[in-house]
Parts: structure tokens; sequence; C-alpha cells
């Protein structure tokens, strides 16, 4: 009975977007947009979009986008048809043609409205990019973005719509880079595209939505939703990744507990799905659930996410995390694995850290780290949890403080660092803000086969200010500049005793962590902005091959609160020039950037994705941002297509094509077992400088036994050292039956070897002539591989038989 109820609303939802016409004799189709509360009018060359606005007569905001036509250099070649050649109704899309030359269809889904011109043939002319030049008219004020990436349509300084999403591909799926140009007198936009080298025919698609905020579902509650945000990975293996929200206690009016509670918000390839979010309430007896949250990676090695959320228990019962493994319909809410304070006791504060800091000693399955600052008077501590096949295993090692000291607030903070020094093993940094007479100290603790090493790296504040509680807040930065090194990045309490706003940077090393630092001072340089206080690496926005970090100031602006994104390039993070984030325009909040997070890329466009919570806006009901990551410079090396596909169990074939290459020295054909770090397993030279197609291949025949699933990358290398990387391919190897085979099939030199694709055993090889006369036999003891011996044996065909005590396989071959 549940059971069908749950599809029918299913499909009612399904329906609601739905385009329809008013008559069969109407050019026009309408839609509407229950989430983003749009209603739209669609035709053949351009539509019109409007807000629903059920408390006015007149819409609140309204744009028409009307084509003028499409081509290069001020020429527009094809133009659209008065009448188009019949439109192709599917649901929720529908298509117009116009001629061999262009086609417009609409798609409306809960992320908008989008758009897309398919380019059958390409314009005429050698000169500038194509553009898709529209007709413009709003009751609206309009802003461009200026990176080119959006259309921001205002009232009273309020967002009312965004025009932004905007993509293009070719014919080989390639991405072009693309932005919107916006006329002086706003009443054209253009969207324009480099087709160079293009292989048509060429797809360019923005999207139409309400302005990309997130408050939490429901009635109005003062949950402070947004006071905690983190990215959760892909935890239903779609491909696109996901999102966690927090929401805390409160009370309502008659006076009981509203239970804080977790929103599982799903990627998709139209950015986050704000409708439906998946809740997770908090468990029984259990309050502040959510107040610390982290992927946890794949822990369990099946292809999906996991995640951690940690709780405080009611009375004085231990604090908890919750292990929650992801699967194909996503989290598995009923089933969560508890991770319970070794402590027993709330005051040890198990769980205010937790994170996923990937693997640690190379068995192949990532770990987490939970930090218990309060443990022996503030001494504090963290536990290490390792994966396994079937998920965490809930018995950890303990890291202590390696002062041993009261106070030092050890494991206040905890994240995984990435792999500082290349090794092929995950490192961590763990925070104690406390230590040195609340200076504070950050320790980085290196990966190894047996585990994190003993030792750890001391990063100490370094202008020794009291109060400055260096580590309150530490994080792993990414590859910043490109050298294969992952970097961190250490926050800091500003502003307390005269402190300054700042955060600290430090670069990965073949050694470890470089302890020579990099100073982040606050742009505003004014006391009282907590710049440092919130820090996030957030992946690679711009997708030029640098990872970037976010740092939050809430207390910027009178509390109004901003955010400051820094890229990373090759020299490093561009400390003079980062990007401010400010609460929108109109919006009514207070402490914006007080929550700063990396989210992934939620839309695979292969732009990672930042959010920044308000969780004061709108009288503490709280509030989100999402900020889409955009491509903003091509890279050195065009890669037309970058594919990797299993030959049964036992290989990986990967081929990449190349459009055009500029002072390309190579690539590295790099391996992960985790999806995190990865190893070069392979190097292949490149073309140098070069406007013609170029194909590679390599075979990787020497897979990891046992592992289900492997990931591959390109580390394309310039002649000047600068680096790039491709997007990752992750391979599902299949569980193949027992095979065996010779190869080379025709033996030169008696020169030939056998592969054995079953379970180690010992085994006997016959090598058998065309007479069916065993002329040679030779042992095998537990060797799924190795040499034959066939030197000396007369040319022609051989049968050679692998024998076991349970059967044998057979496979020819022909000797010269």
């Amino acid at each position: 009975m549940q059971e069908g109820v749950a599809a029918a609303l299913m499909d009612v939802r399904h329906r609601a977007y739905f385009l329809y016409q008013s008559s069969k004799s109407s050019p026009a189709t309408f839609a509407a947009n229950p989430d983003q509360g749009l209603r739209a009018t669609l035709d053949a060359d351009g539509y019109t979009v409007a807000t629903s606005n059920h408390a006015e007569a007149a819409p609140a905001g309204q744009l028409s986008l009307k084509l003028r036509g499409i081509g290069r250099d001020g020429i527009l070649e094809f133009m659209p048809k008065k009448s188009s050649s019949g439109a192709d109704f599917q649901e929720n899309k529908v298509a117009y043609a116009h001629g061999p030359d262009f086609a417009v269809d609409y798609e409306n889904s809960p992320a908008g409205l989008r758009q897309n011109y398919t380019l059958f043939q390409r314009p005429a002319g050698l000169a500038g990019p194509v553009q898709v030049q529209l007709a413009l008219h709003t009751n609206l004020q309009v802003a461009a973005q200026p990176n080119g990436q959006a259309l921001r349509l205002l009232r009273a300084g309020k967002e009312v719509l965004r025009y932004a999403g905007l993509r293009a591909w070719d014919a080989t799926g390639r991405v072009l880079a693309s932005r919107m140009q916006l006329s002086d007198d706003n009443k054209t936009v253009a969207l324009v595209v480099d087709d160079t080298r293009a292989i048509y025919p060429l797809v360019i698609d923005p999207l139409i939505s309400t302005p990309s905020t997130i408050a939490e579902p429901g009635s109005k509650k003062r949950t402070s939703f947004g006071h905690r945000i983190a990215g959760a990975g892909d935890v239903n293996g779609d491909g696109f990744d996901d999102v966690l929200i927090a929401a805390a206690d409160t009370f309502n009016n008659s006076g009981s507990v509203y239970k804080s509670r977790v929103y599982l918000y799903h990627g998709s390839k139209n950015g986050l799905v704000t409708t439906d979010p998946t809740v997770l309430v908090a468990p029984a007896n259990t309050r502040a659930f959510g107040q610390n949250m982290a992927t946890a990676g794949d822990i369990d090695t099946d292809g999906y996410a996991d995640v951690l959320i940690s709780a405080e228990s009611i009375g004085s019962g231990p604090r908890l995390v919750y292990f929650y493994r992801g699967s194909s319909t996503g989290l598995l809410t009923e089933t969560p694995t508890i991770l319970s304070s070794p402590g027993s006791n709330s005051s040890d504060y198990f769980g205010n850290s937790v994170a996923g800091i990937g693997d640690i000693d190379g068995d192949s399955y990532n770990d987490v780290l939970v930090g218990a600052f309060g443990t022996n008077s503030y001494e504090g501590r963290a536990y290490l949890y390792r994966g396994t096949s079937s998920g965490l295993n809930t018995t950890p090692s303990i890291i202590i403080n390696p002062a041993k000291t009261g106070e030092d607030w050890f494991g206040v903070s905890v994240a995984g660092a990435g792999d500082v020094n290349q090794d092929g093993y995950a490192d961590v940094v763990i925070g104690a803000q406390g230590a040195n007479n609340n200076r504070g100290r950050a320790y980085v603790y290196l990966g190894s086969s047996a585990g994190l090493a003993p030792s750890p790296t001391i990063l100490n504040e370094p202008h020794g200010v009291r109060l400055s509680q260096f580590g309150v807040n530490v994080c792993g930065a990414g590859d910043v500049n490109g050298d294969g090194y992952s970097d961190i990045l250490v926050g800091i309490i500003a502003g307390l005793g005269g402190t300054p706003n700042r955060a600290y940077f430090y670069n990965g090393s073949p050694t470890g962590i470089n302890t020579t630092h990099v100073t982040l001072d606050d742009p505003m340089a004014k006391p009282g902005s907590f710049f440092g206080l919130d820090i996030a690496g957030v992946g690679d926005v711009d997708n030029d091959g640098y990872s970037d970090v976010l740092i939050g100031a809430y207390g910027s602006e009178g509390n109004k609160g901003r955010a400051y994104l820094y890229q990373g390039s090759s020299s490093g993070l561009r400390t003079n020039s980062p990007i401010t984030l400010s609460r929108p325009a109109g919006t009514n909040g207070f402490l914006f950037g007080s929550v700063v997070a990396g989210v992934g890329d939620i839309d695979g466009d292969e732009d990672d994705d930042i959010m920044i919570g308000d969780p004061y806006a709108n009288n503490r009901q709280g509030q989100v941002y999402l900020y889409q990551g955009a491509s903003v410079a091509p890279l050195p090396v065009e890669l037309v297509s970058f594919t990797a596909v299993a030959s049964g169990a036992s290989a990986v074939s990967l081929t990449w094509t190349t459009a055009s290459e500029t002072q390309n020295a190579g690539f590295a054909v790099e391996r992960s077992t985790g999806g995190q770090i990865f190893a070069t397993i392979a190097k292949l030279k490149g073309a140098g400088t070069s406007t013609a197609a170029h194909h590679y291949n390599f075979r990787d025949a020497q897979l990891p036994l046992g592992e289900p699933i492997v990931y591959y990358r390109l580390r394309q290398t310039d002649l000047d050292g600068t680096i790039s990387y491709s997007p990752v391919r992750a391979v599902h190897l299949s569980k193949a039956a027992p095979g065996f085979d010779v190869y080379p099939t025709v033996v030169v030199a008696g020169r030939a070897h056998y592969r054995y694709t079953g379970p180690a055993v010992a085994a006997t090889l016959h090598i058998i002539n065309q007479s069916g006369q065993v002329v040679r036999t030779q042992s095998v003891k537990d060797m799924a591989e190795g040499d034959l011996a066939l030197a000396g044996l007369p040319g022609g065909i051989y049968v050679v038989r692998y024998q076991t005590s349970d059967g044998h396989f057979q496979s020819r071959c022909v000797i010269e």
C-alpha cells in the first residue's frame, strides 16, 4: 500500500514538469516549474519566463530571450525560421528544428529551464568564436558576472532570476570554453563558444533558474540551517557528488524540542536537486546531530561514498559518531554503524571533529579519524578507525597528544592531508589550539604500510602570538601548485588578544610537510573579521589543474560576512588576488562565511563547487549559498577523449586523443585503488607543440590483486614543468572465471610466457606436440604468471596444458 502511494506521488511530481500546448493550433508551448517557482512560454526562436508570485497580480520578474541569429565575427549566418519544421514533444522536453543548420530544444526539470542550441553545421568564417545572439527584454536590472559565467537579474538589489550554467561540447564530448557576453545597452546577450578544432555538431546549453540558495524544507523553525555543511561524495554512484547540510535542535511555541537533523541533497547533471532531500533525524536519546559531518570516502570499496555524522547523548552518556554507508539508492539510513566514545562520557568531546582521511596504510580501504579534544582534562586525543570490506572496524587505534600536557585541546580539528610526500600513503593533520599557552599547534602524521608514523611534524604558530589558537581548524588543501605533493591549510581564532586575522598555508614535499609557511592575511585588514576561523580545501573550481582554497570571514562588514577564494597556480596560491564572495544583495543574513565547504562536483562538469553557510539568515532560519565552479582557462593539451576499459579481469586498456598540444613534454598514467592517492605506472612522451591530432594508448596488465574498482588519471607535464591533470576514470573489474593463455602465440627464439587468472595453486605445465606427445614438463609453485621452457624445440604447433588437481586449461602456440 505504502509503495503504491509513494509511486503515485512520484508520478505526480514527474508530471508536474511536463510541457503542454493550449491548443493543437497554438505554436507556443507552456511550462510550469514548481521547484524554481517559474512559468514559461516557449517557442521555436525563444522563450519568456516569469517568477510565480501569488501575492501580487503581476509577476515578480520577467525575462524574454529571442534568438537573433548564430554566426561569428559580427555576421549572423544562421537565422531562425519564422516557422520551424515542427515541434517534437517528449514529456518535459520539446525540440524545434530550423532546417539543416540548427535546432533549439528545451528541458524543464527541478534545476530550472534548460535551453539547448544544437549546431549541425559550422558557421562560415575563420575569425573569432561562434556566437548565439539573443535579444534580451526584462523588467529587472541585469548584472553580468565578471567571469562571464552568469547573468543576474535583480529587483531592488535582490536577485530574482539567474541565467547561468552555460556549457558547450562537440560531437566527441569535448568541453569547449564558453562565456556569456552582455552588450553595453543590456539589450543583447551573446553565448560565445570557442569552436577551434571542434567536431560538429555542437551543443550550447544555458540554464534559467532562480538564485542558487538553499533553505530548510518545511515551516520556519529557527534551526540555524547550514551551521554545518559537508561534501558527501557520490553516495549513490550516479557520477554526481552529493551534499550534507545540518539543522540544529530548537524549540517550537509549545516548548517541545524540534530535533536536529541532517539533509542529504543529491547532485545531478542539472545541478543540486533541492527538492525531497533525504532527511536523517537525530536518533533516539541524542541531540546536536550533525554538529560535525564529513564524507568518509568509499570505505568498503563498493563504489559508493559513505558519510560520518556526530551527535551528543542526552544526559551523561558518551558522544557518538554515526557511520552511514552509501548504496545505489542513496544512504542506508536504517542501519548505521555507531562509533561510541571510548571514554564513555560526554566531557571528552568525542566527535567534535571527524574526517575521512583516505588510505593511510595501503590496504586499499579508506580510513577515518575522530577527535576527542576534552580527554584527560583537555589534553586531547584522536581515534583512528580502519576501513574493511564490511565497513569500519569499530575498535580504534589511539593517537595521544605528543606533548602530553593538559589544556592543549589536541584533536579539536582533524583532517585528511592527502599525500604530502607522494609515497602512496594518505597523511593526516591534527590541530591543538590550546597548546603552547594558547598559541596553538598542528601535527602532521605520515601514513605508511604500518599505519600512521608515531613521530609527527610539529607546526607552531609562526608569529608566537598568544591567544591566536593556531590549529583551531585544519584542512587538506589538495595540490595547489601541481607539483604532485598535497598541501595543507591551518586557521586561527583571529582578532583575540590583538591577533591579526590570518591563515597559514604549508606545501608538501618529498620529505613531508614543509614547515616554511605562506601567510594569508585578511584582505580587509580590519580587526574582528574572524578571517581564518573556518577554512576549506575546495578542489579545483576552475578546472585549471591546480587546487583552490576557501577562507571565511564572517565578522567582515559589521558581521554581514565574507568569504575569499584563493586560486592555485604553478607558483602556488594567488595570495594577492582572491575572489571575494559576499552575501547576495537584498538577502537578510548575518555571519555569512561562518561556514565554508568544498562539496565536490555536483553537476559533473569537471569544475568543483563550493557552499557557504549563513546560519543566522532570516531570523536564524539559516540559508546556504551554492557557487558552482567554472572553467576559466584551456589546458595546454586539448584532450578530445580519455577512456579506460576493462579487458576481462586481467587488464585495463587506456586510450586518449589530443586535438592539439602546446609544449607538451609527456603524460604519466596514474592509478589508484581508492580514488584519492595515485601512483605513476607508465610514462609516454608527448608531441611537444603540434596542431595535429595525436593518439595514445596504454595497457595496464599488472592490475592490483583483488580490487573491484581501479581509478586512472593522466598527469600531463609541460616542457617548463607545469602539470595538469585529466578527469579521473573509474573501471569496475569483473570477477572472471579462471583462465589460461600463452603469449605471444607466435614464439620466436623460444621466448614465451604463460598466465593463469585463477586462484594460486600448485600446477604442472605440459608441452604437447602435434602428435599428442608430451615433450616437456614444467612445475609451477603458486605462480600465476611466468616463462615457458620452449627453447630448443623444433618449429611447429604446440599445445600448452596447465594441469592442477582440479582440472586443466590449455592454450596453443606456434614455434617458428
